[in-house]
């Protein structure tokens, strides 16, 4: 009876074990600055609220731009809360784009966006428009004495490109709508504001993107995961550890597992000489136990861990 225990004890620890390390890959996405087709909308609809702030000297066409953005960034940090996907820091993806010498904002085009995902290293990449967003202003009583409302609309389109193929794996329409009395109208409209989240379309809008995210969720599945290479670049034989020359910002993060694969032959083509297919071993594998933006420390938790030595590559996939 005691083997018997023993026995099915150590068989459920290999089984959580092999569960907790199954994920090899990451379904890393980036996020591009949505277009505003909004103003031109609100423009041709002659809305109260954009002649108020022509009214007020501020530019419309500065306005253009900023709604996008501030969308892009809400939906971003949806998707991090979220936690399905890695996503591509903004920081980081401009930093990228603007070495290639290429812009982040307007796309809408999915073999321009799909080219864009590949220079990132994604799977995929999510572009969009906002369609909608808008105040309406209703005065509800009788012989003049009544209630202002004020009612903030935000529609959103989304589609998730596969950078592999330039197909839409998935389009989703997110829509919002709050109301409320006795609101500021710079409240309104302020994009920038820090109190933008806070306020009426602010509110609104976070119910569009929490509609975008939640579909985009279900169909997580059909998205690729991202394989993630590097080398180890230092080996500290005292505390048998090892440094990955990769971080968070490559898409790595804490207790992923990683793979230590060594080359074990070359073959080349006896006309041209080139190197045609090489043949791989994985002897280890590490786990990540610190992180940091461009780097990362893992441990050796199984395989041939003294054979791993600076410049042995690793990979989230075997």
């Amino acid at each position: 009876m005691r083997k018997a225990e023993i026995f099915i004890l150590s068989f459920l620890i290999i089984l959580f074990s092999v569960l907790s390390y199954a994920e090899a890959g990451v379904k890393k996405i980036a996020v591009l600055d949505f277009d505003d087709a909004s103003i031109t909308a609100q423009l041709q609809a002659k809305n109260p609220i954009y002649i108020l702030m022509a009214l007020k000297g501020q530019q419309i066409q500065n306005e253009k731009g900023k709604i996008g953005r501030a969308i892009t960034d809400m939906l971003i940090t949806e998707f991090v809360k979220d936690g399905t996907f890695k996503v591509v820091e903004r920081n980081q993806l401009e930093k990228i784009l603007n070495e290639q010498k290429l812009s982040l904002s307007g796309v809408v085009d999915p073999a321009e966006a799909a080219k864009l995902g590949k220079i990132l290293g994604v799977s995929a990449v999510v572009i969009g428009s906002v369609t909608q967003f808008s105040v309406e202003e209703k005065n509800v009583g009788i012989l003049g004495v009544g209630v202002r409302t004020n009612t903030a609309k935000v529609a959103v389109n989304a589609r998730l490109i596969d950078t592999s193929t330039a197909e839409i794996i998935s389009a989703a329409e997110g829509f919002g709508e709050e109301s409320t009395s006795g609101v500021k109208i710079g409240d309104l409209i302020q994009t920038a504001s820090a109190d933008f989240e806070n306020s009426l379309l602010g509110i609104a809008t976070k119910k569009a993107i929490s509609d975008i995210v939640k579909q985009f969720k279900e169909q997580s599945v059909k998205i690729k995961e991202s394989v993630i290479n590097s080398v180890v670049v230092y080996v500290d034989k005292v505390t048998k550890t090892y440094l990955i020359d990769a971080g968070k910002d490559s898409g790595l993060d804490k207790d992923m597992i990683l793979y230590v694969i060594k080359i074990v032959k070359e073959i080349k083509s006896p006309t041209t000489g080139m190197v045609i297919k090489r043949l791989t071993d994985v002897i280890a594998e590490l786990k990540i136990t610190e992180i940091e933006k461009s780097c990362a420390t893992a441990t050796c938790i199984s395989g041939k861990c003294e054979e791993i030595k600076e410049n042995d590559m690793v990979s989230t996939a075997k």
